[in-house]
């Protein structure tokens, strides 16, 4: 096989990868390859790629200031493109594609104590949108789950939620025609623009019981 640039690689494996991954995934991953890794490295050939060059693209994240998950992130989208090439059957280093990811930022947010969350509640049965609020931090439900929420998924009477759909708004493939890309086997339903209906990555998590209201 001809010997090709990981900069070339890269956007074959994006043509690829926006047939498969959920629209906001591969917004991030190709982010990641254009702002990171082509700009670093996209001119080596894959078949010399050497770890230390690997590293050179964590380090260029940690120059601009970036945070060490940014850095952990940006490494886990390098390997799985330069895995893909060596599926497809390029010569790429075993070495290289076996870096160890610098470690992610420690999270230090804790639960939020009870007081705090009854006088959010109280806080938001004044909002016109307090419902929202309420299936957060009840339910555990995050903000597209919420927003996409609908009455006709609302069984008061069992105490249950359907959370089948997320509100989500779709990043434009083109901004010219304003269209965006939906991969294949990806449900989704478009109301306005890029605000579109979305099921859930995973749909053994979309059921939700509202047992815990009291």
């Amino acid at each position: 096989m001809v010997p090709v640039v990981l900069g070339i690689w890269s956007e074959t494996w994006l043509q690829l990868h926006a047939t498969k991954a959920r629209p906001k995934y591969y917004a991030t991953d190709a982010s990641h390859v254009r702002r990171w890794i082509v700009p670093t490295i996209g001119g080596k050939r894959l078949d010399a790629l050497t770890p230390g060059d690997i590293r050179t693209v964590t380090n260029a994240v940690r120059a601009a200031e970036r945070s060490t998950s940014t850095a952990h992130h940006v490494h886990g989208t390098l390997i799985r493109v330069l895995n893909a090439a060596a599926a497809d059957g390029h010569t790429v280093s075993r070495l290289a594609r076996e870096v160890e990811p610098p470690g992610k930022s420690t999270n230090d947010r804790a639960a939020i104590p009870l007081e705090h969350a009854l006088a959010l509640l109280d806080a938001a049965a004044a909002q016109p949108d307090g419902s929202r609020w309420v299936a957060a931090l009840l339910q555990g439900m995050r903000q597209g789950e919420c927003l996409g929420l609908t009455w006709e998924c609302v069984d008061l009477e069992a105490g249950t939620l359907d959370v089948s759909w997320q509100l989500q708004a779709l990043p434009y493939f083109d901004r010219k025609t304003k269209t965006f890309r939906v991969p294949d086997g990806y449900e989704a339903r478009q109301l306005a623009a890029r605000h579109t209906w979305c099921a859930p990555s995973r749909r053994a998590a979309c059921g939700s019981s509202l047992s815990s209201r009291g």
